[in-house]
């Protein structure tokens, strides 16, 4: 079976003036769980490959800036690949989506920050920004903003990147 591995390394901002809404924004706090460690305020696969002793996101210095960033890793256990997830909340591990976010109440026309990333084989990684609001009459999230992009080829050291936000078109109830 042929693996498929992927590693990105991240240290992520909205923007300036909302740098200090973004909870743990420079992954520099981490919280000691059992036998590995979760960024506060993100939610990751952790849980779910520990008794594998596998670890798809793992904290690792020097950031930029600042002293940690959180390493994202794609790893194989058993026979399945496990993809490196991370989000901003709280992570589904089942369904491997978002099930909660932090509050924001601005509307951003880009998500920047700082990466590093290494593609190994043919696999690509990927990132995907969505900005949701509530809809209390609908009893769920609603898009309000998305953008995204496919990695490719690498950036061995601390690269810029900038992802447009594109609005999302949604009914009101």
């Amino acid at each position: 079976m042929k693996k498929s591995i992927f590693t990105f390394i991240a240290a992520t901002t909205i923007s300036v003036t909302a740098f200090a809404q973004i909870p743990n924004p420079g992954f520099e706090n981490w919280t000691a769980v059992g036998t590995y460690s979760v960024p506060n305020g993100w939610g990751t696969l952790n849980n779910t490959t520990t008794l594998a002793g596998v670890y798809t996101v793992t904290k690792a210095t020097p950031g930029s800036p600042g002293a940690s960033y959180m390493k994202i890793t794609s790893k194989t256990v058993a026979t399945s690949v496990v993809g490196g997830i991370a989000v901003s909340g709280v992570l589904d591990s089942m369904t491997m989506m978002p099930k909660s976010g932090f509050a924001y109440n601005m509307r951003p026309a880009n998500f920047t920050g700082k990466w590093q990333h290494m593609i190994y084989g043919s696999s690509q990684g990927s990132i995907q920004v969505t900005l949701t609001r509530w809809d209390s009459g609908l009893g769920m999230r609603m898009p309000v903003a998305s953008g995204n992009v496919t990695l490719s080829g690498m950036a061995m050291a601390w690269a810029n990147f900038t992802i447009p936000l594109t609005s999302c078109r949604w009914k009101q109830s």
